[in-house]
C-alpha cells in the first residue's frame, strides 16, 4: 500500500508508537502445516495410500507353469486308463483356464533383469530360478524351461542369463582449479559492478610493516576484515605500548575484536581479564566509545562461547547504564558525549540484544526492546534503518501485515529525503542510494514471504544497479562491529535462495559468482562461500564440485582474504 504525500507515519517523539510497530500482542498464526500438507502431503498420509504393491509371491506363482509336467512320461502307467484319461481331460481344461487367468495378470510376472535395484526378490530366491538343485527334479519343479527338457536323464543345469550389453560410459575429467581460476578472472565483470575498484587482485600481499602503528591503522584493518593482521598488529604495538593509557586501552579493544572474529575465545577471555573491571574504566581523556566497545565485545564473547544467559544479562546491564545517563541528562559527565551520540550507542546495544532474541525465537521480547527506542533523536535516514530492522522482526514472526506497514513507513521517509523535504536534507548521494537499496531489500523479503518469487527476484536484482560502486557499510560505522549487514551481499544471497526455490540452481550459482567476481574483497565471505559450496554439490558431480571449491579457495588466497573460515568451503 502507498502512503499519500501528506500521510506521515506518527512518531514525532517519545517511543515508537504502535502505529509503526503494530500491537504488542502475538501475531495471527496461520496454519502452515495445512499449507505444507496440501502441497507436499505428509509422510504419514502417503504411507497409508492405496498404491499398488509389488508382491514377491505373485512373481513366484507366475513362474510355476500350470502345464503338465514333462516328467509324467517316466511315471508308471495308471491302473485305470479310462478314469485316468477323463481325469487328464479335466486337468487340461483346468490348466487352460489357469493359463488364461495367469496371462491376464501381467502385473504378477517376474521383473525384468534391467531393474534389480527395486528389490523384487532376495538372493536366495533368485538363485532358485537359475541354478537347479543337485538332486533329481520332481514334478513340482519351478524351472521356467521345464517343458523344454525331454527327460530327467538329459536334464542339465540351466545356464545363468547373459548380462545385457552395457553402453560405453563417457567420462569427462573435471577441470582443474587453476584453469577455473583463470577462466573466472578472465570473464568480464557485470555492468552493474563496472565501477567497482577492487575487481582486480592486488599486486602484492599486505605486510605488517606496511601498516602504520596507529589506532587508525587498526580501524582500517578491521574495515578490511583482516582479522589475523589485526591481532598481529595489535600485539606488536602492545610490545612497546604508548605512554597514554587510553591509547593502550583502545589498542586492546581492537585486539580483542580481532581475537573474537578469529574464534580465539580463550585468548579473548584472557585479554578481558587483563583489562579488569570494565565498569571502572575512566572515560576522561580517551576515546569515549572505547568503554562501550569493550562492554559490547564482552557480551559478544559470551554469545560466541554459548553463554546465552550471560550475553543477555550483559547487554541488559549496558542498556540500563546508557538509558540512565540519557534520562538524567548526564551523558557528558558519565559518557563524555552528547545526548545524540549516547542515543546512538543505546540503539546499537538494543539492536544487538534484539538480534539475539530473534535468533532465540523470543520475538515479543525483541519487539519490546525495540519499542523503547527513542525516536526524537532519529533523523529520517536513521528512521529508515530502524523501521526496516523492526519490520524484518515482524516478518520473521509471520506478521506480514505489520511488516508491510513498517516497510511502507521506511519508504515514506526515504522519499522525503529524496525530495529534500525531510529533517535530514543534507544526506549524501551514497547514503540515499543505500537507503533506497534497503527499501528494495524490504520489498524482496516481503515478496518472498508472500511466495511471490518472481517479484522477489526482480527486487533483489534491482539492488545491484543501485549500489554498484558503494562501499561496505562496515567501513563507516562503529555499529557494524556488532550489527554487520551488507545490503548488496544480503540481496544476492536472498536472490540465490529465491532461484533455488524456483528450481533454477544454475541461476543461483551464476548470481553468487557474478557478485564475487565484481569485488571479492567485499563479497567473498563465509556465508557466501558456504552457500555457493552447497550449490556446487547440488549442480555438479563430486570431482567438479571439489575443483570449483578449490577455485574459490585460491581466489581468496589470491586476493589476500583473511576472514574466510576454511571450513566454509566444505572440501
Amino acid at each position: 500500500m502507498q502512503h499519500g504525500p501528506n500521510e506521515v507515519p506518527s512518531g514525532g517523539g517519545g517511543t515508537l508508537s504502535e502505529e509503526l510497530f503494530g500491537p504488542a500482542s502475538a501475531p495471527r498464526q496461520s496454519s502452515q502445516q495445512d499449507n505444507y500438507e496440501s502441497l507436499f502431503r505428509s509422510p504419514e498420509k502417503a504411507s497409508t495410500s492405496t498404491a499398488p504393491h509389488l508382491s514377491r509371491h505373485s512373481s513366484l506363482n507366475s513362474s510355476q507353469s500350470p502345464t503338465p509336467s514333462p516328467f509324467s512320461k517316466s511315471l508308471p502307467p495308471p491302473s485305470h486308463p479310462r478314469a485316468n484319461q477323463q481325469h487328464s481331460l479335466y486337468q487340461q481344461q483346468q490348466q487352460q483356464q489357469q493359463q488364461q487367468q495367469s496371462s491376464s495378470r501381467s502385473f504378477g510376472q517376474a521383473p525384468p533383469p534391467a531393474a534389480p535395484f527395486l528389490g523384487y526378490a532376495d538372493n536366495t530366491r533368485s538363485q532358485s530360478f537359475r541354478v537347479p538343485p543337485a538332486q533329481a527334479p520332481t514334478p513340482g519343479s519351478l524351472f521356467p524351461d521345464a517343458r523344454r527338457i525331454p527327460s530327467p536323464s538329459r536334464s542339465v543345469p540351466s545356464a545363468s542369463p547373459a548380462p545385457p550389453p552395457t553402453s560405453p560410459q563417457i567420462t569427462v575429467d573435471a577441470p582443474s582449479s587453476d584453469a577455473l581460476v583463470d577462466e573466472f578472472l578472465k570473464m568480464p565483470v557485470d555492468e552493474r559492478f563496472a565501477e567497482s575498484e577492487n575487481a582486480t587482485p592486488p599486486a602484492s600481499k599486505l605486510l605488517l610493516a606496511d601498516i602504520p602503528d596507529t589506532v587508525e591503522g587498526l580501524k582500517a584493518l578491521y574495515a578490511q576484515k583482516r582479522w589475523k593482521s589485526l591481532t598481529k598488529k595489535s600485539l606488536s604495538m602492545l610490545q612497546n605500548p604508548p605512554k597514554d593509557i587510553n591509547v593502550t586501552l583502545e589498542i586492546k579493544s581492537w585486539w580483542l575484536a580481532g581475537l573474537i572474529k578469529e574464534g580465539h575465545y580463550d585468548n579473548a577471555a584472557s585479554v578481558l581479564d587483563q583489562i579488569g573491571d570494565l565498569d571502572e574504566i575512566s572515560v576522561v581523556g580517551g576515546t569515549p566509545f572505547v568503554p562501550i566497545r569493550l562492554l559490547l565485545l564482552q557480551a559478544l564473547l559470551s554469545k560466541c562461547q554459548g553463554k546465552s544467559a550471560s550475553h543477555e544479562k550483559q547487554l541488559f546491564h549496558l542498556i540500563t547504564r546508557l538509558r540512565g545517563a540519557i534520562q538524567q541528562n548526564e551523558t557528558i559527565a558519565l559518557l563524555d558525549v552528547d545526548l545524540k551520540v549516547a542515543a546512538q550507542w543505546l540503539r546499537i546495544a538494543q539492536f544487538a540484544l534484539a538480534n539475539h532474541l530473534v535468533h532465540q525465537q523470543k520475538f515479543m521480547l525483541a519487539l519490546r526492546i525495540c519499542s523503547h527506542i527513542d525516536v526524537k533523536f532519529l533523523e529520517d535516514a536513521e528512521r529508515v534503518v530502524v523501521l526496516s530492522r523492526v519490520g524484518r522482526i515482524r516478518l520473521q514472526m509471520g506478521d506480514l501485515t505489520a511488516a508491510e506497514k513498517l516497510f511502507e513507513a521506511a519508504r515514506y521517509h526515504t522519499s522525503q529525503l529524496k525530495t529534500g523535504s525531510g529533517n535530514g536534507a543534507g544526506v549524501t548521494a551514497e547514503v540515499l542510494a543505500e537507503l533506497e537499496a534497503r527499501v528494495l531489500l524490504n520489498d524482496g523479503l516481503l515478496f518472498f514471504a508472500q511466495n511471490k518469487l518472481q517479484e522477489a527476484l526482480s527486487a533483489f536484482d534491482s539492488i545491484l544497479y543501485m549500489q554498484n560502486a558503494q562501499s561496505a557499510t562496515a567501513e563507516n560505522s562503529d555499529a557494524e562491529l556488532f550489527l554487520e549487514e551488507d545490503v548488496v551481499c544480503s540481496a544476492v544471497n536472498n536472490y540465490a535462495i529465491c532461484a533455488l526455490y524456483c528450481c533454477d540452481v544454475k541461476a543461483a550459482v551464476a548470481a553468487l559468482e557474478r557478485m564475487i567476481r565484481s569485488n571479492p574483497k567485499r563479497f567473498l565471505n563465509g556465508v557466501v562461500v558456504f552457500n555457493l559450496s552447497s550449490l556446487y554439490d547440488l549442480l555438479f558431480d563430486n570431482a567438479t564440485s571439489k575443483s570449483r571449491k578449490e577455485m574459490m579457495k585460491k581466489i581468496a588466497h589470491l586476493y589476500d582474504l583473511e576472514h574466510v573460515d576454511p571450513a566454509t568451503y566444505r572440501i
